[in-house]
């Protein structure tokens, strides 16, 4: 998810997140998510070192032939944010196959 550079920025100070830097959240920060999700100028998109790994082979796989099937394992929230990674996923070809839990958020 991603905002403006204003808004970007101002939520960068008030949870203290440096730049370029990849961290896992502490309680503290947990409430940017919904912060930054109820932001009507967010943009969402799929990622993570696994998630963007299988895009990358979906996108070989479509230039060699479309007959091609990948799959996609994990685990999301019972959430808005679980949702929209399935429709995403769906979109690009991919089945995502997920647990899906009301005990977290996705994330």
């Amino acid at each position: 998810m991603t905002i403006d550079d204003t808004a970007d920025n101002a939520i960068m100070n008030k949870y203290k997140l440096e730049k370029g830097m990849a961290t896992l959240a502490t309680p503290e920060q947990i409430p940017m998510y919904a912060e930054i999700w109820a932001n009507p100028a967010r943009v969402s998109t799929l990622g993570g070192s696994a998630l963007n790994s299988v895009r990358a082979q979906r996108y070989a796989a479509r230039q060699a032939s479309n007959e091609t099937k990948l799959v996609y394992f994990g685990c999301i929230g019972q959430d808005d944010q679980g949702k929209v990674i399935v429709d995403k996923l769906n979109e690009v070809g991919i089945e995502g196959k997920f647990a899906v839990t009301d005990q977290d958020m996705t994330g």
